[in-house]
């Protein structure tokens, strides 16, 4: 049974309903946005999770948005959808409200402050400023905006970045709840070390060259040890860790885990359908531009990865690969 799209839920945003940016600001801090943020490192499955909890009534996920400002609208690259983001019935009309009333070069000095306070140890995000005012204010307005545009609840970023994730913990108009999503190393590694062709109409904007598998080790290990940061900073109450592996093989119960972290209840009729669909996904792995998805593990590593390969990246990341729970003679 194909799932319902997320435009079909949504309502149009009527700008008289907010007269004045502020007017928005104030809404978004005295109710604030409940956001799921997706951090972890690349090829984890995070547009997976992000297509799988945008299925659910009451959340809307939009890929990695962080890319909204950074490159995608720029370029006007494919939304999930299958439109070019300006042309995209959800996205244009938001981004058209979010430039509404901004200065010629809001989006460049929006771009510019999101890097700065981006950063794992920005000094911009720790000590506040100019940089950390403008990402926080025009952050809560946009999710104000999707929020309103989708008619959910819950937003789903995943991004992935755990510096943005500790800018976003910052905005007062953003009730953030974080998800650690984890992969096996081993895996990320390999699916890395491959070549892909660009192909915009595919979701890949740009040509993807093999990393080098302890290159990938290496940033595997920063990037979950940033995350687990990013997880104490926001409290137990509002961080879960989970594994690819276990979304693939149990995708409703770990759903049912992350809807109990957010504090909401799941209609079962969200997640037992066969196939999904990807809605507005503006930006993530190639997947999102797939149509009728079927929830299974990438194994491939295993049958495929020499053995000696295996080792190596076992020895590079043990101690984590304990720690998350993972087998060491795989």
């Amino acid at each position: 049974m194909d799932m319902p799209l997320a435009h079909d839920s949504g309502r149009d945003i009527n700008p008289a309903e907010h007269s004045t940016w502020d007017e928005i600001a104030s809404t978004a801090e005295t109710q604030p946005i409940k956001l799921i943020y997706i951090c972890g490192y690349g090829r984890s499955g995070s547009t997976l999770l992000d297509i799988l909890l945008g299925q659910q009534r009451s959340m809307f996920g939009g890929g990695e948005i962080i890319g909204l400002s950074q490159h995608v609208y720029l370029n006007d690259e494919y939304c999930a959808c299958g439109e070019r983001v300006r042309s995209c019935s959800f996205w244009q009309p938001v981004v058209e409200q979010w430039h509404a009333q901004q200065p010629a070069r809001f989006i460049e000095e929006f771009r510019r402050a999101q890097w700065k306070v981006g950063t794992v140890f920005s000094p911009r995000r720790w000590f506040g400023g100019r940089d950390l005012e403008t990402f926080s204010s025009h952050t809560a307005r946009l999710m104000r905006l999707m929020a309103d545009r989708s008619g959910k609840a819950i937003i789903v970023d995943s991004s992935k970045w755990p510096g943005r994730g500790m800018a976003l913990a910052k905005i007062k108009g953003i009730d953030l709840h974080v998800i650690h999503l984890v992969r096996d190393v081993r895996g990320v590694a390999w699916s890395l070390s491959k070549a892909y062709e660009a192909d915009a109409s595919k979701g890949l904007q740009r040509v993807i060259v093999p990393k080098p598998l302890l290159y990938s080790a290496a940033r595997w290990a920063y990037v979950n040890l940033a995350a687990e940061w990013l997880c104490r900073k926001v409290g137990p109450s509002k961080y879960l860790r989970i594994r690819y592996e276990d979304v693939a093989a149990d995708p409703a119960g770990s759903l049912q885990r992350i809807a109990s972290l957010a504090g909401i209840a799941l209609d079962p009729r969200d997640y037992e359908a066969g196939e999904f669909n990807p809605a507005h996904q503006v930006a993530g792995n190639r997947l999102r531009m797939q149509k009728g998805i079927r929830i299974k593990s990438d194994d491939s590593w295993q049958k495929e990865m020499p053995e000696g390969k295996r080792r190596l990246l076992t020895r590079a990341c043990g101690f984590l690969l304990a720690r998350y729970g993972y087998p060491m003679g795989v």
